[in-house]
């Protein structure tokens, strides 16, 4: 279940966070914030279905962007592969 919770970044970017994932994780990405990095967020299933090693090979070509962040919050059976 997604919270009310939709606030524009000054990028002008929509994004809505499950209440129980923003809740746990706050700290981490409040402080991304703050110092100013690029957050690129994935909440949600870790499954194949996903295709999350797309975004995994996307982050291996920004790893010298060291203002872009790569987050990736949720569950699943490609977690521990991921």
């Amino acid at each position: 279940m997604f919270s009310i919770f939709a606030k524009y970044s000054q990028r002008s970017v929509l994004y809505f966070l499950p209440i129980k994932l923003f809740s746990e994780h706050k700290e981490v990405l409040e402080k991304l914030k703050s110092d100013g990095k690029f957050v690129v967020g994935y909440f949600g299933g870790h499954a194949l279905s996903n295709a999350l090693d797309t975004l995994i090979d996307a982050a291996d070509k920004l790893k010298d962007k060291q203002n872009i962040h790569i987050v990736l919050v949720g569950e699943g059976v490609e977690k521990e592969r991921l």
